[in-house]
């Protein structure tokens, strides 16, 4: 993307400095009007993707999108694999001026807002990993709902079967521990210094606005804090999206439930089957009426209790609801009319509503 003769205009050095800043593998939407426009390699690769006429301006291969219909866009170039970020203009357009703009935010696989791009019956997780001495530390977070967890492991097979269970979107490993997780699939290698506990620590403290982390149950779990400051890192500078809404940090219940390895859950084809998810275990007992159920029911399936006093409390439940088959009806009538309030309300708390958001939250404050 050379920079010299005709193309040389101040917009365009504008976005030449913008596009140096960001990673090679971050594709450019900049705002024009009522356009997001992409120019260079980077309308190349999106007009192959999306089907996009690529046309030349000054000899500069370009290519656009209507803001409007932005979304559907930004999420077919994510599911193929790329991370959008986006210029947008923060002045008013005045004859002979040079229009502002600001990278506003990154988008990934783990970070999609549009509910329509998203299978609402599981998580949509960005995971960290990171190696101490002693210990495999895993931070989870699933920016759609605010949940925020970690998990610490003796030996690697346990934090892989973990991992499976997790199945993320989006996977963090230290540039300084390339080798240190033989069996994963990182799809990022981050900068290492967010992962070390002396700078993860601090940062989460902060985040969190408290003077210890053992209110979480997670005090003494460096492995897993040096995760959770990288991936919270990562959101807030590298893809510039809020955290505000990540607002505790839970322990993962892997001591509380039964540990199901990588091929045991294949071979019960416990959420995926070779035949597809409907033929799975899950497929097959899923009757759930709500997103948050689906989702929750997906979480019960891969970690099975092991508490008999939990087991039989949840079992007495389903008793009750079975032998009042009105009530059960009933019930699920209503729950069919509640929204996917988790992603609902974490949409609204990233600044990414809009009016239909608010007017499904406001329908279910006035039930």
């Amino acid at each position: 993307m050379s920079n010299s003769g005709p193309t040389s205009t101040p917009m365009m050095d504008q976005y030449l400095r913008m596009k140096k800043g960001l990673p090679e593998d971050v594709l450019l939407f900049f705002r024009l009007g009522d356009f997001y426009e992409m120019f260079f390699e980077d309308a190349k690769e999106a007009s192959s993707i999306l089907g996009l006429t690529l046309t030349k301006r000054h000899g500069i291969p370009m290519c656009g999108v209507p803001h409007h219909s932005a979304e559907g866009y930004i999420g077919r170039l994510v599911k193929g694999g790329k991370r959008v970020a986006i210029a947008e203009q923060t002045t008013i357009p005045q004859p002979g001026k040079l229009v502002e703009r600001e990278l506003t935010r990154v988008i990934s696989a783990g970070t999609l807002a549009d509910m329509n791009l998203l299978d609402s019956s599981r998580h949509n997780y960005i995971v960290a990993l990171y190696k101490d001495k002693k210990h495999f530390g895993l931070a989870c977070v699933d920016h759609t709902t605010g949940e925020f967890s970690v998990a610490q492991f003796e030996h690697m097979d346990l934090l892989l079967d973990e991992l499976s269970r997790i199945n993320p979107s989006e996977l963090l490993v230290s540039d300084e521990q390339t080798d240190c997780f033989p069996g994963a699939h990182p799809t990022l290698y981050y900068d290492g210094y967010t992962f070390l506990p002396s700078t993860a620590i601090p940062n989460l403290l902060s985040h969190f606005r408290v003077h210890s982390l053992d209110g979480f149950g997670c005090g003494e779990m460096t492995a897993a804090l040096g995760a959770s400051g990288a991936v919270l890192h990562y959101l807030g500078y590298q893809l510039r999206r809020p955290t505000d809404h990540l607002r505790r940090i839970s322990v993962r219940a892997t001591e509380s439930a039964v540990l199901i390895d990588q091929a045991s859950q294949r071979n019960l084809d416990l959420v995926d089957s070779r035949g597809g998810v409907k033929l799975s275990l899950l497929g097959t007992l899923d009757r759930t009426s709500t997103p948050m159920g689906a989702r929750k029911l997906r979480d019960w399936l891969l970690h099975p209790l092991c508490d008999l006093e939990k087991l039989q409390a949840r079992q007495e439940m389903i008793s009750v609801l079975l032998q009042e088959p009105y009530l059960m009806s009933k019930l699920r009538e209503s729950l069919k009319n509640v929204r996917d309030m988790e992603r609902l309300t974490g949409r609204i708390s990233q600044g990414a509503g809009n009016a239909v958001s608010y007017t499904h939250l406001r329908a279910h404050e006035t039930c």
